[in-house]
């Protein structure tokens, strides 16, 4: 079954909506911006919103068209210094190459940054004594203010560690970040609200899977995970959090069934954080009948296992095609 019809959607309303939201896109970008020589975030990020609502709506029917509109909303979170733009990139990107776009890009700058500055701020700490002493303490290094912001280094983390060669290239600066963010694991994240920890949970396994390393840098000390290669079983429960939740506020969506079929729920249709990672999961090594048959086994309620098909399908489509819908150059 269509994930269209299994959401109880009219397609004529979904594309309707999706295109009102590429329009809107469009209307802000005509509007004239004041150039006073700093990154216009706040417009940037309302062209990018625009166009990853559009996204999701066309998921539900054009592939292609979805596609193209992520690739554009990428762009505008880029050009704001939003590394949930990378995240989208690496995970929704034709280009034959993803690696190479992503060296290619500000990510490793951005971790450089991120590193440093949660260095300076650790020693920092350590400097006390300079109060008493009557000097000034030490201050860090200024970064780009979506950098200071824990989720949005969770999405750069996850965007480097997808793909196996630039997350070894950078596999030290990832285990320090990881580092990092293990205290804030309660931190809401995504369109489900999650705790941080479910994704933090992607970033070991990615960086295990592709360095095959267990070990975990901090600044002082090297924390050993226990897990080894992740296998199938552990893919599929790790997914199940996201899944559950997506079907579960989809299902309490539906109960107003007004504004559902008119597309004004306050849901996303489509997890593109959930889709995403599973996207990372099939670059393992997974078959996607392996991963679709466990989610079935394990009893997913409908709306869940649809994304996670429309994800799973998705995959080999896009290595098929070599389309270059992203250049950093």
């Amino acid at each position: 079954m269509a994930i269209i019809e299994t959401l109880g959607l009219d397609k004529e309303t979904v594309v309707r909506i999706s295109l009102f939201h590429e329009h809107v896109a469009r209307h802000l970008i005509e509007i004239p911006q004041i150039d006073d020589g700093r990154p216009q975030v706040q417009w940037h990020l309302r062209v990018a919103t625009s166009y990853l609502k559009a996204a999701r709506t066309a998921f539900l029917y054009d592939f292609e068209r979805a596609e193209r509109l992520v690739i554009r909303a990428v762009n505008h979170f880029l050009e704001a210094e939003i590394p949930f733009g990378l995240f989208l990139a690496s995970a929704y990107t034709k280009h034959r190459s993803p690696s190479e776009l992503l060296f290619r890009s500000d990510a490793g700058m951005w971790l450089g940054k991120i590193v440093n500055h949660m260095r300076e701020l650790e020693q920092i700490g350590k400097e006390e004594t300079r109060k008493m002493e009557g000097r000034d303490p030490s201050t860090p290094s200024p970064i780009p203010f979506p950098l200071q912001y824990q989720v949005q280094r969770l999405y750069l983390g996850l965007a480097m560690a997808g793909y196996r060669e630039v997350c070894t290239e950078y596999a030290q600066d990832l285990r320090i970040l990881l580092a990092h963010l293990l205290p804030y694991g309660a931190l809401p994240i995504g369109p489900q609200s999650l705790p941080l920890d479910v994704y933090l949970a992607w970033l070991r396994i990615l960086l295990v899977n592709h360095t095959g390393s267990a070990e975990v840098q901090s600044y002082t000390d090297t924390i050993m995970i226990e897990e080894g290669p992740a296998e199938a079983e552990e893919v599929i429960r790790r997914l199940e959090p996201m899944a559950l939740a997506y079907a579960r506020n989809v299902t309490t969506a539906r109960s107003n069934s007004y504004l559902w079929k008119s597309l004004r729920a306050p849901v996303d249709l489509i997890d593109l954080d959930y889709c995403g990672i599973t996207n990372f999961v099939m670059r393992m090594g997974f078959e996607p009948g392996v991963i679709q048959k466990l989610a079935m086994q394990r009893d997913w309620p409908m709306e869940a296992r649809s994304v996670l098909d429309l994800a799973t399908d998705w995959v080999p489509r896009r290595d098929q095609e070599p389309g270059n819908t992203l250049d950093f150059s």
